[in-house]
């Protein structure tokens, strides 16, 4: 078996934590979700942001700013992460970014 899927998962943990540390510096440091990160890893956190029905507050804050290329959704939408979420998931976290007025398929 490769190791291709862990060492993809292995950079979406990187890429989540690079948008902690981006996010807390342009709105409040987002605690809870790195605690999430700590306590379920970086894709099943993704998966329970995407999914939920109501958005978040940091989301909210990002789209106000202009900033949702900061966002979970965002980062799930990169090519080279797509293979950890399912179409619905993916579909969701587009749908979600469409509607706040960000494009995914345009570069930040």
């Amino acid at each position: 078996m490769s190791d291709a899927p862990k060492q993809i998962e292995a950079e979406f943990l990187e890429a989540m934590l690079e948008v902690y540390q981006a996010v807390s510096k342009v709105v409040a440091r987002p605690t809870r979700f790195h605690n999430m990160l700590g306590e379920h890893g970086a894709v099943e956190t993704a998966r329970q942001l995407i999914c939920k029905d109501e958005l978040q507050g940091t989301f909210i804050d990002l789209a106000q700013l202009g900033r949702l290329d900061l966002s979970v959704e965002a980062v799930v939408l990169q090519p080279k992460y797509r293979e950890l979420f399912t179409e619905s998931e993916l579909q969701k976290a587009h749908d979600r970014l469409i509607c706040c007025g960000y494009d995914p398929s345009k570069p930040a």
